[in-house]
């Protein structure tokens, strides 16, 4: 009979419990044979662990005296089901925008995430009946009493019932409500989206919008790949305006991609580059598969498939199997 015991609590989590005396004890748990968590040595007989997906869990134990040393056992196996994600929140109805401008348009891509945006209106009434960034153009008095009809700020005084937005750092409004959710790359998307639109001013202002509520730069004409990310927000990370970045990279904070003096082309980066905290990559292409240290800095060209480090940095390894956990592969 095994003293380590095993029981789902609260939907998610796997409470785990040495029934039998020891000075100290250590948990092991597995889902379908590999091996997720390590709890170490401690002084209690009984710790939590919280399922992330669903699947079949053993959990081993150790428990170890001075008078028989470590002893280990496993659990019996649980399944667990999962827990059902939170649903994405409807669409909320009832907007409308005011004026026909580039800028009217930045709002419609940038608000129609979380509103469905029932109509634009258009108060010269020349585009009635148009669209408008697959938005209806209506004319002021189709506009349901009480809905709520937002603005730039620039059109104050047309109508008494407007709400503004005005696209100034540090201003609080519907539009800077909806941007403060979203994360750095997801900003950074809906930047490029813009800027490849011609709504260079919407462009512009999420690129400071960026660079204050994150502390980094990542310019909305350098290009990044699919599924490339940026740790801890982009903290303190500098990207060069043209730069190319490939797909499933991973960037960590306080990282430069830039140029020096007399290197006329930009930071390229291939697919599946892990990028550590500190890195500068001042020069040379950086090729696919490949990890950069920490603090390292990059000036000549890196091959695919290795591991670079030091200052300047130079190839340490070229077994990247052994660093395939720093690599996002899809």
């Amino acid at each position: 009979m095994t003293f380590v015991e095993v029981t789902i609590k609260n939907i998610f989590q796997l409470h785990v419990k040495i029934s039998e005396s020891a000075s100290l004890y250590a948990f092991y748990l597995y889902k379908g044979g590999d091996l997720l968590e390590k709890v170490g040595y401690s002084k209690s007989s009984e710790y939590t662990f919280n399922l992330l997906q669903s699947g079949s869990y053993v959990v081993k134990g150790f428990r170890r005296s001075a008078d028989e040393g470590a002893v280990s056992a496993m659990s019996n196996r649980v399944q667990y089901a999962g827990i059902p994600e939170l649903p994405r929140p409807r669409p909320r109805s009832g907007i409308h925008l005011y004026g026909i401008s580039k800028v009217s348009a930045f709002a419609i891509e940038s608000l129609s995430r979380s509103w469905k945006i029932d109509g634009i209106v258009d108060p010269s009434n020349r585009f009635v009946g148009q669209q408008f960034f697959g938005v209806p153009i209506v004319d002021s008095s189709s506009v349901p009493e009480g809905s709520r009809v937002v603005a730039h700020e620039n059109y104050a005084g047309q109508r008494d019932d407007l709400e503004f937005f005005a696209m100034r750092q540090g201003v609080q409004d519907i539009l800077t409500e909806e941007l403060d959710r979203r994360g750095v790359v997801d900003l950074y998307q809906l930047s490029r989206k813009a800027h490849l639109s011609g709504l260079a001013e919407g462009a512009r202002y999420l690129h400071g919008f960026i660079r204050l509520k994150f502390n980094a730069r990542v310019p909305f004409t350098a290009v990044l790949g699919e599924g490339t990310t940026l740790s801890l927000s982009g903290l303190g990370t500098a990207i060069h305006p043209d730069s190319v970045i490939g797909k499933n990279c991973v960037i960590g904070q306080n990282v430069t991609l830039g140029g020096r003096a007399g290197k006329t082309h930009p930071p390229i980066i291939g697919d599946n580059v892990f990028i550590a905290p500190g890195a500068k990559c001042l020069g040379g292409k950086i090729g696919n598969n490949v990890v950069v240290g920490a603090n390292a800095v990059v000036l000549n060209d890196v091959p695919d498939n290795c591991v670079v480090a030091g200052v300047p940095a130079r190839i340490i390894s070229k077994d990247i199997s052994s660093y395939s956990g720093y690599i996002k592969r899809r």
